[in-house]
C-alpha cells in the first residue's frame, strides 16, 4: 500500500494524468473545499499574512538622568533610571505562501492522499542607542550574582567614557509539511461531509537575539572597546498526524471548510550562545579579542541539543467560493501552536558574575551566567487568499 501511494503522489507532483470519478471529490490538502466536479486530483496556492507570538525581552538597555553618580548609572530598581529597551516585542507581519496537491485514487471516490508545504518568511526588528542623545549615561543592566545586586556595565558616561549599544531581534523563517492519507468517514445530503488524515507533519522555527556595544574611553583616549552577545534557537519537529476535516455545502458555490489536527512527536531544539569583545588602542600592537561578551560568557557560551516530546495542534477555517467549475477562490484563518519551543530571548540569564569579564578571573565563582535551556509554546496565525484548481 505505501509503495502505491508514493507512486501516485510522485505522478501527481510530476503533472502526469489524473483519475476521473463521478462522485464529489475529496476535500483538498490543508484548509481546502472542494466543491461538486468529475475532477478528482487538485492543486492549491494561497498568500499568507502571518504574525507570531511576542517575545518577552528581560531589560536590555538603560538610561539615567543627568548627574546620576556612577555607581548607580543604568542600575534597575534606582529612581533615575529609566529602561529603554525590554519587556514584550510584536513579530511584525510574516508574510508567505502555501501549496498543496492530492488526488483520489479509490474506485469508491472515499479515500485520497495529499501534500501540503507551509512557508512564513523572516521578519526583524532593530533598535540602536547613543550615549550622546541620553544625558550621556548608557548601559546595559544585570544582577550581580557575587552579591545578588542590581548592577549594570556603563557604555557612556560623562567624563568616562561614550558609546552606542545596537540590538537586532529577529523572528526566522517557520515552514512546514505534510503528507497525509485521507478517508470519507460520513456525509449526508444536506451537504455536511467528515474525512479523517492521517500522516506525517514536519515543522521547523528559529529566532535570534544579537547585542552589540561599542565603547571609546575618555580616560584613556584612543582606546575602544566592542562588544557582541549572540543567542539563536532552532526548533525542528517530526511527528505524527491526525486530523479531521469538516466541510459543509452551503449552495452549489458556497462552501466552509473546518480544519482541526494534532501532530505528535519528537521536538529537536538547538540553542547557541556566542559572544566576544574585542579591545583597540591605537599605536599599539594588534585589537585584542577574547571570548565572552556580557550575558554571553564562558559559563554559558555554546551550542546545547536537546530532544523531548512535543504536541503541534493546527486549526482553521475558510470559505470557498467556486467562480469557474475547475477552480475555487478562498478566504480564511488557521492557527498552529506548538509546544515546547525554544526562543532565543530565553536563553539569557540575567544573573552574572562580573569577574566572568573579560579578561576573566581565573576559577572564578559562581559561574553565571548559566545555560537556561528554557522552552516555551510558540503559535503562529495567518489570513490566507487563496486558488485551487480541479484536474
Amino acid at each position: 500500500m505505501t509503495k502505491r501511494i508514493l507512486c501516485l503522489l510522485g505522478l501527481l507532483l510530476a503533472g502526469i494524468g489524473s483519475i476521473r470519478a463521478q462522485d464529489i471529490a475529496a476535500p483538498p490538502s490543508d484548509l481546502l473545499t472542494f466543491t461538486p466536479t468529475d475532477n478528482n486530483a487538485w492543486v492549491t496556492g494561497e498568500f499568507l499574512f502571518g504574525w507570531a507570538a511576542r517575545t518577552n525581552l528581560v531589560p536590555l538597555v538603560t538610561t539615567s538622568s543627568a548627574g546620576t553618580l556612577q555607581p548607580v548609572a543604568g542600575v534597575l530598581d534606582e529612581p533615575a533610571t529609566t529602561t529603554l529597551l525590554g519587556g514584550t516585542q510584536s513579530s511584525g507581519l510574516l508574510p508567505g505562501f502555501r501549496l498543496g496537491g492530492g488526488f483520489i485514487y479509490d474506485q469508491y471516490h472515499e479515500a485520497g492522499v495529499e501534500a501540503g508545504f507551509m512557508f512564513l518568511s523572516s521578519n526583524s526588528s532593530s533598535f540602536f542607542f547613543d550615549s550622546a542623545v541620553h544625558d550621556f549615561i548608557l548601559a546595559r543592566p544585570y544582577i550581580d550574582a557575587t552579591t545578588d545586586d542590581q548592577a549594570s556595565v556603563l557604555v557612556g558616561f560623562p567624563g568616562l567614557s561614550t558609546g552606542t549599544i545596537g540590538v537586532e531581534s529577529k523572528v526566522g523563517d517557520f515552514y512546514s509539511f505534510n503528507l497525509a492519507m485521507t478517508e470519507k468517514v460520513w456525509e449526508q445530503e444536506s451537504g455536511l461531509r467528515l474525512d479523517t488524515m492521517f500522516g506525517y507533519r514536519f515543522a521547523s522555527f528559529s529566532d535570534s537575539l544579537r547585542i552589540r556595544h561599542h565603547i571609546d574611553s575618555l580616560t584613556m583616549p584612543g582606546t575602544s572597546i566592542d562588544s557582541q552577545d549572540s543567542f539563536s534557537a532552532r526548533n525542528s519537529f517530526n511527528g505524527l498526524d491526525l486530523g479531521l476535516r469538516t466541510s459543509y455545502l452551503w449552495s452549489d458555490r458556497l462552501s466552509l471548510n473546518v480544519l482541526t489536527k494534532v501532530a505528535v512527536g519528537n521536538m529537536h531544539r538547538t540553542v547557541d550562545i556566542r559572544g566576544n569583545t574585542t579591545t583597540t588602542v591605537t599605536g599599539s600592537p594588534p585589537p585584542v579579542a577574547a571570548n565572552g561578551g556580557v550575558y554571553a560568557l564562558s559559563s554559558n557560551i555554546g551550542e546545547q541539543r536537546r530532544n523531548e516530546f512535543a504536541v503541534l495542534p493546527e486549526a482553521g477555517a475558510n470559505l470557498v467560493w467556486m467562480f469557474r467549475s475547475n477552480m475555487n477562490l478562498r478566504l480564511g484563518y488557521s492557527l498552529i501552536y506548538l509546544t515546547k519551543a525554544a526562543r532565543a530571548n530565553d536563553q539569557i540569564d540575567f544573573t552574572v558574575n562580573p569577574n566572568l569579564f573579560p579578561p576573566a578571573v581565573p576559577a572564578a565563582t559562581p559561574l553565571r551566567p548559566g545555560f537556561q535551556e528554557n522552552h516555551s509554546d510558540f503559535w503562529i496565525q495567518s489570513l490566507n487568499v487563496g486558488v485551487d484548481v480541479t484536474f
